[in-house]
């Protein structure tokens, strides 16, 4: 690679003069690599390494026979083993199949969306936030390089309220880090009835939408190589994590279908100081003129009381 952290080789043979007469060869390794172009790549694009790599079996007509094109492929996380992480898995996002289109990714593509490390040869090896092979340096919560913690701040808060159907919980603005979203309730055969949803900035669902639940693991593509992973709504504890940071806001939403059980959603991300902080949901008219009738109640009752 040019830019965004590529890998560089050098290689000897044991050769000047080669082993004779029962002569040892060489010791030492015979190759060795190193980190090189670290520099972030100029301009922006849209697709992240791995990415462009999925992207460039696009419309092939000629790899699978009988599948309908054109293909579009992605990069599929979700379910690869560990040792598997640096083939290219690319999966077709009308159709949901997937395959390894290569046996090796590109030297220098990270191993997974939530680690620096990269991928060497076909192994996964140590890589630190700098893109350094063997670097020690680390991100902090704030997801800035060496950093310390202390660009950012904590948003934390719940979510009680039993009402029917969609109820907005908090808009996590962009810029954000380390986010957790937490639905606890029920158990792996018995469901409380409420379930994390998540809409897009342009009102567009990206999880759970139309009350049609994924029930398995997921990893959500929010724009910009930012991947949020999600649960699935059959767990026990129903979650969405993800490093972030976020390229656009995201509204969380709770979708209450048994009003019985009040919800157990919990949330915590990170911001950079500079922030608009948060935006949480607005009460609903039809709730406060409920709480202004009740308040006129009261009040008419105390005086009648003191008359």
């Amino acid at each position: 690679r040019t830019c965004g952290g590529g890998v560089q080789f050098s290689t000897r043979e044991c050769n000047k003069p080669v082993p004779q007469n029962g002569g040892k060869y060489c010791e030492g390794k015979r190759s060795q690599y190193r980190s090189c172009n670290v520099k972030e790549c100029p301009g922006s694009t849209a697709l992240t390494f791995r990415e462009q790599q999925c992207a460039i079996y696009n419309h092939r007509t000629d790899l699978f026979k009988g599948l309908p094109s054109p293909l579009d492929w992605v990069p599929r996380y979700n379910g690869i083993a560990e040792k598997d992480q640096c083939k290219l898995t690319c999966q077709s996002k009308p159709l949901g199949y997937y395959y390894v289109l290569e046996p090796k990714v590109v030297d220098g593509t990270p191993c997974s969306p939530d680690t620096t490390s990269v991928c060497v040869q076909g192994h996964c090896v140590h890589a630190g936030c700098d893109r350094i092979i063997g670097s020690k340096t680390k991100l902090d919560r704030c997801m800035v390089c060496g950093g310390d913690g202390s660009t950012c701040t904590k948003t934390y808060g719940s979510f009680r309220k039993r009402r029917h159907g969609y109820n907005d919980v908090i808009t996590i603005p962009a810029g954000a880090t380390n986010i957790l979203i937490r639905q606890s309730g029920g158990n792996a055969t018995f469901s409380d009835g409420v379930y994390l949803a998540m809409k897009r900035q342009d009102g567009s669902y990206a999880l759970n939408g139309n009350y049609i639940l994924v029930t398995s693991e997921l990893d959500i593509n929010v724009g910009g190589g930012v991947l949020l992973h999600y649960s699935g709504a059959t767990k026990a504890m129903e979650t969405i994590t993800g490093r972030g940071p976020l390229k656009t806001s995201l509204t969380i939403q709770a979708l209450v279908v048994d009003e019985k059980k009040a919800p157990k959603l919990k949330y915590t991300f990170f911001l950079p100081k500079s922030t608009t902080r948060p935006v949480l949901p607005r009460k609903p008219m039809e709730d406060w003129l409920k709480r202004r009738t009740l308040m006129l109640e009261i009040l008419r009752r105390s005086r009648n009381s003191h008359k």
